[in-house]
């Protein structure tokens, strides 16, 4: 698996990176097999036990740590799920864990480390891991150390988001008025990460970040010509269709 760097809060709380999850790696020897049931579906083992029957070995991603002979677990961290806070900030990766997206693409060199992680297992002509050599754990430390700290507030997200749930389409952003830091910000709908291809074809257009979309504030100049208007004695008289055309775009209210 790849490491990635970790997006921090202002408080240095970890934002990605943050839910911990173990990688489990499962051999062919019926005390491992049988732990499985407890974990899995009857349909999920029947998959990792076909891939056990071609590759000696499958690997999954638990919640939970399992314990038995034959099976060995990694403890690691999840980088983004659909819990992931912030997410129209954070953005997303690729399956190389690229950024593609949002702080995750702006600071893609600084969180990114294309050396995977590597478990080590010494095995026999046979296939089978020989008992008392301990596997080695290579873990890429320099994507694992390093990191990037953003204003967002966790807590003020987390409010902000649960609050905002009512909000069909539009955003909220917490501004820290002395210092003009960003302490939340959320835009809805909101998308899930793992089906960014029903985000992509959703009509409301989940992926927009509304809290950065350029907004016509002309309507706050239109009191002041009007006040001009009135003291000029002079009167427009105009129809509203909802829209005005400028060189071919239309403008709505």
């Amino acid at each position: 698996d790849y490491s990635r760097g970790t997006i921090f809060d202002t408080n240095m709380n970890k934002i990605t990176n943050a839910k911990e999850i173990y990688n489990v790696v499962i051999f062919n020897q019926p005390s491992a097999l049988s732990s499985l049931y407890s974990h899995f579906t009857g349909a999920e083992i029947e998959k990792i036990i076909a891939e056990i029957k071609q590759n000696g070995f499958a690997v999954r991603k638990t919640s939970k740590e399992i314990k038995s002979e034959g099976i060995y677990c990694v403890k690691t961290y999840t980088h983004n799920d659909d819990s992931l806070l912030a997410k129209h900030i954070i953005g997303y990766t690729d399956s190389n864990g690229k950024g593609l997206c949002g702080l995750e693409a702006s600071f893609d060199d600084k969180l990114f480390c294309a050396d995977k992680n590597q478990l080590v297992f010494t095995i026999n002509g046979q296939g089978n891991v020989i008992s008392g050599y301990k596997p080695e754990l290579k873990l890429n430390n320099e994507a694992k150390n390093s990191g990037i700290k953003i204003t967002i507030d966790r807590a003020i997200q987390r409010i902000a988001e649960q609050q905002s749930m009512k909000i069909n389409s539009g955003a909220v952003v917490i501004c820290e008025v002395e210092t003009g830091k960003i302490r939340a910000m959320v835009s809805r709908p909101d998308y899930k990460l793992t089906a960014l291809d029903l985000a992509v074809n959703n009509k409301t257009e989940p992926l927009l970040n509304r809290a950065l979309c350029n907004y016509n504030i002309g309507s706050v100049f239109k009191p002041l010509v009007a006040g001009v208007g009135c003291e000029q004695g002079k009167t427009l008289t105009v129809e509203c269709k909802g829209y005005t055309n400028i060189d071919g775009l239309n403008f709505t209210c």
